[in-house]
């Protein structure tokens, strides 16, 4: 896998460039059993080799205080890859299918004292075309939202809201309470109240560095199928 992303600033905090990525993947289903597939994976996707490359762009407006730990300002980003793959399999050969990828994106943070921040997070995501099963919107990605694994609940079409209450307790430790919900749905008359997936959680810091906050986290998370654990370098937005 490879991803290459070139920005340059426009004017004041708006950037944006070209992107492009490369990926050549495979995906089998190890079993001795014949399991009935959940819908909308198309079994063609199993046992074949995905050869991909997709040009594409970013938008970026950033007026972040700090990169690691922003206090104050927001992130607005818009991204678009379109893909060209060739699906190779013993069952139906060489075939070329093509996709498109659209994610839009806000971060906003608010100071309330010196050692408490509020983060926001908003994001919607959109797949087209003939995309491989793992090409959808994953919920649970990237941490939108934690108290999920990443794949369970996929589509065409996902959003995912969330907010974080950040302490920060002296110049090492600190601890956080987050909370969201989200959706995915094959179109956007499909999104129903009674599909929505909510989760919350707590979580720990430790910061690794001296002259910035990079901080080490432990977050544990309940959603709708029970508890996760995520463990990483860096805030989750």
């Amino acid at each position: 896998m490879l991803l290459l992303e070139f920005l340059t600033r426009l004017k004041g905090k708006f950037y944006v460039g070209p992107r492009f990525n490369y990926r050549n993947l495979t995906a089998e289903l190890r079993t001795n059993t014949n399991p009935t597939l959940p819908d909308g994976l198309d079994p063609a996707d199993l046992d074949a080799e995905f050869g991909t490359h997709a040009p594409g762009f970013k938008v970026l407006h950033d007026t972040r205080s700090d990169v690691f730990y922003p206090t104050t300002g927001h992130t607005l980003q818009i991204v678009a890859d379109f893909f060209d793959a060739t699906r190779s399999s013993a069952l139906r050969g060489n075939e070329d299918i093509r996709y498109q990828y659209y994610q839009l994106s806000y971060d906003h943070y608010l100071s309330l004292t010196p050692s408490q921040v509020l983060a926001f997070r908003g994001m919607l995501c959109g797949v087209d075309g003939d995309p491989p099963f793992y090409e959808l919107c994953l919920f649970g990605l990237r941490s939108d939202i934690r108290g999920y694994q990443a794949g369970r609940y996929r589509d065409r079409l996902m959003y995912a809201v969330q907010s974080e209450y950040r302490k920060t307790l002296g110049k090492r430790f600190g601890f956080v309470l987050f909370a969201g919900a989200g959706e995915v749905a094959k179109n956007f008359e499909s999104f129903s109240t009674d599909n929505i997936l909510p989760a919350g959680g707590t979580g720990i810091r430790f910061n690794l560095s001296k002259a910035r906050r990079i901080n080490l986290r432990a977050d544990t998370a309940y959603g709708k199928n029970g508890w996760s654990w995520n463990f990483s370098i860096g805030e989750a937005f």
